[in-house]
């Protein structure tokens, strides 16, 4: 009956109407008054719109996300004054005994998940796996709310599991394969490669000149590997390890703004089991290092600001990690840049709306960021203006050229004969429930005026990096990359996750309702996010047909050296295995990658002019291709294989992959 998702849009428009009136039937206008009240109806009626907007225009990531600001925000004017009769933690409390009971359970977990990974098949991890992972989850999440008078020891093992049960993960996942996981780890890794080979930092003339002016995290990996005597590929790995412990910022920045212990220590756990910071542990790149590095500046800056008396403590750091950051990673510079403008901007903000202080330039605050801002701004300019590399021509020039000719409300088009399917729905589950908390806890910090002094500036912050995240794909633009900035926006918006959970247990009117609601967040919450095709190439748990296998086993790697050093033909293969196995890693010149017609098949004339590379992941995984403009992805399935089993020789097999060639080659 319904083929796609977006057949849906109808009807989940009706749902979102009927459960709007349903929990809006009791507001009145006397309770729409305040910043807090103004901004949940607009966001209500952004998120209708939103949802509307799925009859003409569809997305995973949209679909569910707008019903979710919708009522998320309707629920907030619905519970306002019940959330502000509980602005503090809603305490449960459990005896010794059970809080021990719950730690050996939490133990029984971390052990039963190793032994699981142990004797998991090769290259992939067994899905008992990532339930025994979310039960630990849930355990450690129980085991937080629920304990009294945290002291620095109690904080300090909390912290200390919370990172255990997050390495274990990211570990897990690296080092299912010898090779990197993903696709710009195989770069990364050459440039770590070539500095130790050459002793400086240069690469040869034929590889890409880029991250040799960016180089600070390849330095780091290289150093690793020569101090502790092991492979570049090891010592990348502490990347996504710096990118885990960074959360520990997260956790001083939630118990500096709200002074409360048990909520810092949430909103670290839903940090570093939020999907978009796994993917980077472990698809690692110079990116991750820079997340970790933007997080101690965003500390920095709200130190510098809530303690001005200290500022000359911290500025000089807060410099040091600009200068840090801009050498580091393009695209994580940018966004700390953007990220300083929405603080000054939000400090002025708040002084306007709550002040209503039109005079905003004397927002004391704004003014004490205004050096860190100014000193990254030049700093940037300088750099991305290397006549060696020049930045700005090459990625502003493309997304001005993208803004003038390409961008178009409504105007992102794919080939994908994989979009729409049902599997896309589950990968935003996650997210979605992570957000209609947060929406909550957003909310209710800006609801009185003293505590929205701290929060606003956030707020602004995390709905900016939001922004272009969603609204920049609706248009049709990816220069700057988008989906990469929610990495950066969750070091903050973890603390309104957390606090919209607290805020939800506070209406809650028994313990045991209380605890299964926590149960069934956590584990939900962390379940969706490490099972999602972001996170776990090896083993899906769902949607293997819409999620790309980024994983080359080591036969399909000594097959492709092989074919390497003894065919001297043209290699056909799809675009991730032609730009990483070959290109990258053998260094292959004149690889061709699968092309497709306009209307979206297999150019399978283009496949007789060389020899072709096929994977076994393509019968039910989607295979990347090129089409006139963008890489689109494609299940190619079986009928691709019998094709090309029916005109051509297969002269090599390993199992995980095939080599064919015409006959008349």
């Amino acid at each position: 009956m319904f083929s796609t998702y977006s057949d849906l849009a109808l009807i989940v428009i009706l749902l979102t109407l009927v459960l709007s009136l349903a929990i809006g039937r009791n507001i009145t206008r006397g309770s729409l008054r305040g910043i807090d009240c103004l901004l949940a109806a607009l966001g209500f009626l952004f998120g209708l719109f939103m949802t509307v907007m799925n009859l003409v225009y569809t997305s995973n990531a949209l679909f569910l996300l707008s019903p979710v600001i919708a009522i998320s925000c309707i629920l907030y004017l619905r519970y306002r004054n019940e959330f502000k009769e509980n602005p503090r933690t809603y305490l449960l409390e459990i005896s010794n005994r059970n809080s021990t009971i719950l730690s050996i359970i939490w133990w029984f977990f971390i052990s039963a998940a190793l032994v699981t990974y142990y004797f998991s098949e090769i290259y992939t991890r067994h899905p008992l796996f990532f339930i025994l992972v979310s039960g630990a989850v849930v355990v450690l999440g129980i085991q937080i709310i629920t304990s009294r008078g945290l002291n620095s020891t109690k904080t300090s093992i909390f912290v200390v599991k919370i990172l255990s049960l997050s390495l274990i993960l990211r570990a897990s996942a690296y080092f299912v394969s010898p090779y990197p996981i993903g696709s710009d780890p195989w770069a990364h890794r050459e440039y770590v490669k070539y500095f130790l080979e050459l002793g400086r930092v240069a690469v040869p003339s034929d590889f890409t000149f880029y991250y040799v002016n960016y180089p600070i995290a390849h330095l780091h990996a290289a150093c690793t590997s020569l101090l502790a005597s092991i492979s570049p590929h090891d010592a990348m790995f502490l990347w996504g390890v710096i990118l885990a412990l960074s959360t520990i910022v997260t956790f001083l920045i939630v118990r500096m703004l709200t002074g409360n212990v048990q909520l810092a220590l949430v909103s670290m756990l839903l940090l570093n089991f939020v999907d978009v910071q796994i993917q980077w542990s472990i698809q690692v790149l110079a990116m991750s290092f820079g997340i970790a590095i933007y997080a101690f500046i965003i500390f920095f800056a709200l130190k510098i600001c809530l303690k001005p008396e200290d500022r000359r403590k911290y500025i000089p750091f807060m410099l040091v990690f600009l200068g840090i950051i801009v050498w580091t990673h393009t695209i994580s510079a940018f966004i700390t840049l953007v990220s300083l403008l929405a603080l000054v901007v939000g400090y002025i903000l708040y002084e306007i709306l709550y002040n209503q202080n039109l005079l905003s330039a004397r927002s004391q605050n704004a003014q004490l960021l205004i050096i860190p801002l100014i000193f990254l701004a030049i700093i940037i300019t300088y750099h991305w203006m290397d006549p060696s590399y020049p930045f700005f021509d090459k990625t502003f020039g493309g997304l001005l050229n993208s803004l003038s000719m390409e961008a178009e409300f409504l105007g992102a088009t794919t080939l994908s004969n994989v979009h729409g399917r049902w599997e896309e729905l589950l990968q935003p589950v996650g997210f979605c429930l992570y957000a209609f908390f947060g929406i909550i806890g957003t909310l209710y910090c800006l609801s009185h005026k003293k505590q929205a002094k701290k929060y606003f500036p956030l707020v602004v912050l995390a709905l900016t990096l939001f922004f272009v995240r969603y609204a920049f794909p609706i248009f049709g633009m990816r220069d700057i990359i988008p989906d990469r900035w929610p990495a950066f926006a969750f070091v903050c918006f973890a603390l309104f996750v957390g606090v919209g959970v607290f805020c939800a247990l506070g209406l809650l009117k028994t313990k045991r309702t209380a605890i299964y609601t926590v149960a069934m967040l956590f584990f939900i919450g962390s379940f969706f996010m490490i099972t999602d095709g972001a996170t776990n190439h090896d083993s899906p748990l769902y949607g293997e047909e819409v999620f790309l296998k980024l994983i080359w086993t080591e036969s399909e790697m000594n097959m492709y050296t092989h074919i390497n050093e003894t065919y001297d033909g043209t290699i056909i293969a799809d675009e991730q295995t032609v730009g990483r196995p070959f290109e990258t890693y053998l260094k292959v010149d004149g690889a061709k990658k699968y092309t497709i017609t306009r209307d979206g098949q297999i150019n399978k004339d283009a496949l007789s002019q060389g020899l072709v590379i096929w994977r076994k992941s393509s019968l039910n995984r989607p295979t990347s291709c090129r089409d006139a403009r963008y890489v689109t992805n494609l299940l190619l399935g079986d009928e691709f294989y019998h094709y090309l089993d029916n005109n051509y020789s297969c002269i090599f097999d390993v199992r995980e992959g095939k080599c064919f060639l015409a006959a008349y080659l």
